[in-house]
């Protein structure tokens, strides 16, 4: 009897584990019909989809460049393109925070079990400390990531810029099957439906 005890105790501690993650990583979904809409997340900030687009080049600043440089273009591929999305994080806590620490991002295709390791960069446009500028336009560049090396953490009560983003084979933007950007910062995870 005292076994049997012991072992559904131990199972309904497993039990309450399981749920406690299952909590933990609660996926916020979204699609671009929900961009500007905000999903607050207490004691760790709001986050705000502003944007998607597939191409074929996609702007990165050379490490400590504040000017645009032709090298810091990246070419998909012919046969690959770019899907990026463009997101504000607003620290609204009171501490400074790391949003792209502990930050991945997963393409996957339908129920087919294929999927692409993406990757996570910082955009810094609206602080008079790095003032980011595109020469042709003579105009604040919003679209471009900063070198990983320049890369900060968020202050309180400031916006951060941030960009997912993943190159794709061009089959998988015409394809019937569901395709979804998985992002997971932190212990939140928010799904951008792309098709």
């Amino acid at each position: 009897m005292k076994k049997t005890l012991s072992w559904i105790l131990i199972l309904c501690a497993v039990m309450l584990l399981f749920a406690q993650v299952a909590v933990a990583e609660e996926a916020y979904a979204f699609t671009k019909d929900q961009f500007k809409e905000s999903i607050a997340i207490q004691n760790w900030g709001t986050f705000t989809p502003t944007g998607y687009e597939q191409c074929d080049v996609r702007g990165t600043y050379a490490k400590g460049s504040r000017y645009f440089d032709s090298d810091a273009l990246k070419y998909s591929g012919e046969e690959t393109d770019y899907a990026l999305l463009y997101v504000n994080i607003l620290n609204d806590t009171a501490e400074t925070r790391d949003y792209l620490k502990n930050a991945t991002v997963t393409v996957v295709v339908g129920d087919s079990g294929v999927s692409f390791e993406g990757f996570a960069r910082q955009r810094n446009y609206d602080n008079e400390e790095n003032f980011f500028w595109d020469p042709h336009k003579n105009e604040q560049n919003i679209y471009y990531s900063i070198h990983e090396d320049d890369q900060f953490a968020i202050t309180p009560f400031m916006n951060g810029h941030f960009l997912f983003g993943c190159k794709l084979p061009n089959a998988v933007f015409t394809t019937d099957m569901t395709v979804k950007m998985i992002i997971t910062l932190d212990d939140h995870q928010f799904v951008y439906t792309i098709r």
